[in-house]
């Protein structure tokens, strides 16, 4: 990512804009030009999750955040795997999944565990959440069949474990595969600002 100054930098950077607002992002483009956003900050500050949404612009990751933190902040979203959310990408309700400890990496959230050992002397205990949007023409999420290609290619499933010897095996996947990606759970639906 950084090397000798710019990594002090980027370090320097990281611990004023916290100090200033709270939190602040990360966006990172990966080699096959996916790119993807993550917070740092929101657990130091409000002891909630950290926040990541992959396929975004950064405008858009950036208002995710805003949003994210003033409600978390003002008490009207607390994040649930499943939690369905309107208001975040206009025009479309979105899911938070609970991301899988194993997807804890630094690949994924480097600044956010440099960050976390930083301030506490370990970085072992690091939440996430990942945003999930879905598909524009039909509405459907990565995990339901018939969601197109490149929805499902934008966003890699933090929430299950992670393979590192295969780390896109959902893009191939069957529709009883997919079943796998699924929310466990049955999704509650809160819009930005409204209580759940």
């Amino acid at each position: 990512m950084f090397t000798g100054l710019g990594v002090w930098l980027h370090k320097r950077a990281v611990a004023k804009a916290i100090s200033r607002y709270g939190w602040t992002a990360t966006l990172v483009r990966e080699p096959s030009g996916r790119p993807f956003a993550y917070t740092t900050g929101f657990q130091h500050t409000l002891s909630a999750p950290e926040i990541y949404v992959a396929g975004v612009p950064p405008q858009v990751a950036n208002g995710i955040f805003w949003t994210a933190f003033d409600e978390m902040k003002a008490g009207r979203l607390v994040l649930t795997d499943g939690l369905r959310q309107a208001g975040l990408i206009e025009g479309q309700d979105c899911i938070w999944r609970c991301v899988h400890a194993s997807q804890i990496i630094p690949d994924n959230f480097a600044t956010c565990l440099w960050w976390r050992e930083h301030t506490t002397g370990r970085c072992d205990d690091v939440a996430a959440y990942q945003l999930v949007w879905p598909d524009a023409e039909h509405g459907l999420f990565p995990w339901e069949p018939g969601c197109d290609a490149e929805t499902r290619l934008g966003q890699r499933p933090l929430w299950s474990p992670h393979d590192p010897e295969d780390p896109d095996r959902w893009l191939n996947a069957s529709p009883s595969e997919l079943a796998a990606f699924h929310p466990q759970t049955t999704p509650q639906t809160t819009g930005a600002g409204t209580p759940q």
